[in-house]
């Protein structure tokens, strides 16, 4: 039945749950490579078969999420999700790295993927196996637009991220870069300095990203 029928009187209507079709690795690869190529026309074809959207490349370690969080594919995305893709499930990035989709969106920046995944109820503090939680990726990738997102989540600050905790000088536990301020201090108020000293720059940016 199509999506644009309207039923013009009770009836009732039964419910059928088909099986996820068996998957070959050829049928996984279809999947994943329409997710890499942002092709939801692809991916909708094969979902259609019935196909299970956590299918992962046996070799690779890829999931056609994991993908599509990488390439910043939203709409591919936001089809696995209605699918019923789990988004919180961990595969490898184009890096290399086991993580969730939305450790993989923060470290790339993809804030609309970020919004996303949270609406689709993802672990905001999800880790992988250097316990780093998505805003820790975030902050060490100087993505300050997706710090903000995720602070604005509620997602927790990671250690040694505020001035008093890690005793006044630059937190090592996330080996922050100086662009993290730089980038910062041109997208909020101007009356912050441009280069925060190593002492106040900590508390500085958790402050500007409460207040975007």
């Amino acid at each position: 039945m199509a999506d644009e029928v309207l039923l013009q009187s009770p009836m009732d209507l039964q419910l059928i749950l088909l099986p996820f079709a068996e998957a070959s690795e050829d049928d996984i690869d279809d999947l994943i490579g329409a997710s890499d190529g942002g092709s939801v026309e692809g991916v909708e074809a094969v979902l259609n078969r019935p196909q299970n959207p956590d299918a992962m490349n046996s070799k690779r370690g890829f999931s056609a999420l994991g993908r599509a969080a990488d390439l910043g594919h939203v709409e591919v995305a936001q089809l696995l999700l209605e699918a019923g893709a789990d988004p919180d499930l961990q595969s490898m990035n184009g890096f290399g790295h086991v993580l969730a989709p939305l450790q993989i969106a923060a470290r790339q920046g993809h804030v609309e993927l970020l919004r996303l995944l949270l609406e689709a109820r993802a672990d905001q503090d999800t880790k992988h196996s250097h316990d780093m939680t998505p805003l820790a990726m975030a902050l060490e990738m100087g993505h300050t637009e997706s710090v903000s997102v995720l602070v604005a989540a509620g997602a927790e600050q990671p250690r040694g991220t505020s001035a008093s905790e890690s005793g006044g000088e630059w937190p090592k536990p996330l080996a922050l870069r100086a662009q993290v301020v730089e980038t910062a201090s041109r997208a909020s108020a101007p009356s912050y300095p441009a280069f925060p000293s190593r002492r106040s720059w900590a508390s500085w940016l958790w402050g500007s990203c409460w207040e975007s």
